[in-house]
């Protein structure tokens, strides 16, 4: 059974690389704004179980772009390849960029933990289970992976895999 849903999922993966990446392909802006509260509990914990308040996650009080990376454990090679770009751009660009990595699903910890260390993931990653209520800010997402870049000149969104020159004109 659980080979049969893997199966599956690595399949809808497959089809949504090759017949839909035309449709995931593009930058939208957001045009809603992001309401998080500012409140003295931190917002978010990391899978390491660092806090973070707002002002910790936000272009802003970084003085950096800040890129929310979206992604699950089964998404596959557009998953891996916005990692390691990230992974890439983060340590070329410390004092320009900030990357945070958002596992999408109820997943085991230890099995996270494996995928990073797998990944050698090098910026802070949140887990679903942990930090349920600020997911919600991410509202429905169409496609995985899914990316909101913070810059000083706005929000936006991309939804399929990343590259260089989507980033680049953030930074």
């Amino acid at each position: 059974m659980r080979l049969t849903i893997l199966f599956f999922l690595f399949s809808i993966t497959t089809f949504i690389h090759a017949n839909m990446s035309d449709l995931f392909n593009g930058i939208e802006t957001v045009s809603k704004s992001i309401d998080i509260s500012t409140s003295e509990k931190p917002l978010l914990v990391d899978i390491r179980g660092n806090e973070y308040f707002e002002k910790d996650i936000t272009s802003s009080s970084l003085g950096k772009v800040v890129i929310q990376n979206v992604w699950t454990t089964w998404c596959g090679e557009l998953c891996i390849s916005d990692i390691n770009l990230l992974n890439e751009l983060q340590s070329k660009n410390k004092d320009k960029l900030q990357v945070f990595g958002f596992s999408f699903e109820n997943i085991d910890r230890d099995k996270l933990n494996k995928f990073i260390l797998k990944n050698n993931i090098r910026y802070p990653v949140f887990s679903y289970d942990d930090n349920k209520e600020f997911f919600k800010i991410f509202g429905t997402i169409k496609g995985l992976p899914f990316t909101i870049i913070n810059s000083f000149n706005g929000t936006s969104s991309h939804t399929g895999s990343l590259n260089e020159r989507i980033i680049k004109k953030y930074l």
